[in-house]
């Protein structure tokens, strides 16, 4: 099979970052107290207990089930390895300890070398025959033997193994790396993917018929990958179940994927110049694997500044009339800012949205990143991230809440944002239920660090 050639379109961006981008400069104001909901927990926060399965936890995903149980994935550091888990909390902030032992799920994607590492990247929540199932994904290897493999397995709502997936419940597939992307099937894009080390809140999507359509990346390759419901690949996307994408001396890497409202799947990242540089990168497949030629040039659109800063998705998000709402940030070697990308159906800029540029934040003059995001009803960017913490080393979760045109709704908390000043978050990690928002401020393993789980209300 011939590999397809995407042509690609890069828009640059040329003016200085304050005049077109919006930076918000927030330098003397203080931001409003925390707006922990005290029904959640002990008044709005709850420690989990940060061993699991013989070793202290990294949280790195979270889904939320319609009762209101929340369910987060997380990865067991031993010593000579590593483990997927995950545990479960109920309504309100409690740990259901009837949820695998002692209300926690552990274990390995593929045991057979003793030093097996089974990392967790992604969760996901499935209702088959009126059940509810839980979805790990991440990646399984062992070192000095085996490169790193998508893995995934799933568990009945009490936390016990369905056997009915993959092989009695894990399954692990050996996609091609750059070096064999010749068998990738008829859509192979010339992209390449290079890891960042930084993870999203959305790798994954359940469609209505619980398949699975993911966002993998490794050395220099990203996938796009769909699967049966029982994990087995769909032969039916691209004749092999998934979408190579390379791009010889460069990297990129895809993070998120979003099912856009005709049926199709968008996807987007990072690529890497040869200059380490990373522009944002857009890139959609129609339900049969084949590149989108509605969108950008050849199904792919790629963002990059001028003047030198990076530019990293984390996450996308729907708003109105078919737009695709871009949240990550952009990033010098001395500074972070928030970043916002509205985008049209085509790929084009939305000229209504901080006046078709992308939209640079700071939250009180201090480096920022958005993780995170939903949409409301009346079309309002509700955004999770961090900001540096005056004063310190850490970083604190912040919220921030912006019109649909991308101007900062000054109604929301003090001047727009929400700073959970007790917080501390390499990364926030968060998930939206109407006017609150779930999310982890530690997902470090470090000794000493705890996982906190929070939520607080955003009206």
């Amino acid at each position: 099979m011939v590999a397809q050639q995407y042509l690609v379109i890069h828009v640059f961006v040329h003016k200085p970052r304050c005049a077109i981008y919006g930076e918000i400069p927030m330098h003397t104001h203080q931001l409003a107290p925390d707006p922990l909901d005290p029904s959640f927990g002990n008044e709005g926060s709850t420690h989990v207990p940060f061993q699991a399965g013989g070793g202290p936890i990294g949280v790195s995903s979270v889904a939320l089930a319609e009762d209101g149980r929340s369910f987060f994935g997380c990865t067991s550091f031993l010593s000579s390895s590593s483990e997927f888990g995950c545990f479960c909390l109920d309504a309100d902030g409690h740990l259901i300890k009837t949820f695998g032992k002692d209300g926690y799920l552990s274990g390995q994607f593929n045991d057979s070398h003793g030093r097996d590492h089974s990392v967790t990247s992604s969760i996901l929540l499935q209702s088959i025959d009126n059940a509810l199932h839980v979805v790990l994904m991440g990646i399984y290897y062992v070192p000095d033997v085996s490169s790193p493999k998508l893995a995934l397995a799933r568990f009945n709502v009490d936390g016990m193994p369905d056997t009915s997936f993959g092989n009695s419940g894990t399954i692990v597939h050996n996609l091609p790396s750059r070096s064999d992307n010749a068998g990738a099937g008829n859509a192979s894009a010339k992209f390449s993917s290079q890891s960042t080390g930084n993870s999203s809140p959305a790798q994954a999507i359940l469609l209505p018929d619980n398949r699975i359509v993911l966002v993998y990346s490794y050395a220099g390759v990203a996938h796009i990958v769909r699967l049966e419901s029982n994990g087995a690949l769909d032969l039916t996307f691209n004749g092999v179940g998934y979408v190579l994408l390379t791009e010889p001396d460069a990297g990129v890497e895809l993070v998120s994927i979003l099912q856009t409202t005709d049926g199709n799947y968008l996807c987007a990242g990072h690529v890497r110049d040869a200059a380490n540089v990373y522009s944002a990168i857009f890139v959609k497949v129609d339900q049969a694997g084949h590149s989108e030629s509605s969108f950008g040039i050849n199904g792919r659109v790629d963002i990059r500044e001028s003047n030198g800063a990076s530019f990293f998705i984390s996450h996308l998000a729907r708003q109105g009339n078919n737009r695709i709402l871009a949240i990550g940030e952009s990033s010098t070697l001395t500074t972070r800012y928030g970043l916002l990308i509205s985008l049209e159906p085509d790929g084009k800029f939305n000229i209504q949205f901080n006046s078709a540029q992308p939209l640079q934040t700071q939250v009180d003059g201090h480096s920022t990143n958005w993780s995170s995001g939903t949409i409301r009803p009346d079309g309002k960017l509700v955004i999770a991230g961090t900001a540096d913490s005056p004063g310190t080393t850490d970083r604190n979760v912040v919220f921030a809440r912006f019109q649909a045109n991308g101007a900062l709704d000054q109604t929301f908390g003090r001047n727009g944002f929400l700073r959970i000043v007790d917080s501390q978050a390499a990364d926030a990690l968060a998930v939206f239920d109407l006017d609150k928002a779930l999310f982890n401020s530690r997902s470090s393993y470090q000794t000493g660090r705890v996982n906190k789980i929070w939520r607080c209300l955003l009206c």
